[in-house]
């Protein structure tokens, strides 16, 4: 039989540890006006980003990179 585990650890400790470890974030953050903890979750591996949040990041890494992505439609071989 499992027994179940109490949470007892703050959440917040270890997404602050990846922030410090990866700044990143921090810059991403700064260039959505977003808490950095905002796109470390929602780009995490639990994460499950709204569409309007991810296009919100990518036009804002485009406009800092000066580049564009461009999505082009590819009929499969039948």
């Amino acid at each position: 039989m499992i027994e179940e585990m109490a949470l007892t650890t703050d959440f917040r400790a270890p997404i602050r540890a990846r922030i410090e470890r990866d700044p990143g974030f921090g810059e991403l953050g700064e260039l959505t006006d977003k808490s950095p903890k905002s796109p470390m979750r929602m780009l995490g591996p639990d994460g499950n980003p709204q569409a309007r949040n991810l296009f919100e990041i990518i036009g804002c890494l485009q406009e800092r990179e000066g580049l564009r992505l461009t999505v082009h439609p590819v009929r499969e071989p039948a």
